[in-house]
């Protein structure tokens, strides 16, 4: 019977030790919410996609497009100034993965077709690059455009994220798109951190 006993004893003891654990105790209970104000927003942040509101259809390309030439047109403003060099422009399209990862890609003919006769001109994406041996090459220094997330705050107001890619920096934006009078107008540009 000795034996026995001594064999149960370490599966008694093995048993008594695997119980499951006790359940989580509940978190506590938030403070009781006080009076707040909320802050005004920061010209180059804005809503997070919880606060967008859908898209007005047939609009995204014109939003796109306001935003874009404002951006040519302030590269072209400070290459003339002397403060940063002009290369080719050329145009892409934002796209964050689920992971925030981000590439860009060529924008739609239709949406390039908007800046056809342009003067400087301006390509797509691709454009600047070939490929050579399997590998891609730049052709050029291009300063690249590209637009991302939009947030449609109202059917008149939109906000939209953009960026502008070059040899000297990728420099992020939020644009404040407005409706007036039938048409699209940037009413705010300020950088994105």
């Amino acid at each position: 019977m000795k034996g026995v006993a001594w064999w149960l004893a370490p599966l008694a003891a093995l048993t008594l030790n695997c119980r499951p654990p006790a359940p989580p105790s509940p978190p506590p209970a938030p403070p009781a919410p006080g009076p707040t104000r909320p802050a005004a927003p920061h010209p180059a942040s804005g809503p997070g996609p919880a606060d967008c509101g859908p898209a007005v259809e047939g609009q995204i390309d014109a939003v796109r497009a306001v935003v874009v030439d404002d951006l040519i047109r302030q590269a072209v403003r400070e290459a003339s100034e002397g403060r940063t060099p002009l290369g080719p422009i050329v145009l892409a399209e934002e796209q964050r993965l689920p992971n925030g990862q981000s590439f860009v890609k060529d924008v739609a003919p239709d949406f390039l077709e908007r800046f056809a006769g342009r003067t400087p001109p301006v390509a797509n994406y691709s454009s600047a690059f070939l490929v050579e041996k399997g590998r891609t090459v730049r052709i050029q220094e291009p300063i690249a455009f590209a637009t991302g997330r939009i947030c449609w705050t109202s059917p008149t107001l939109v906000l939209v994220d953009a960026r502008k890619l070059s040899g000297t920096g990728n420099r992020a934006f939020r644009a404040t798109v407005e409706q007036r009078d039938g048409s699209w107008t940037v009413t705010s540009l300020g950088e994105r951190h």
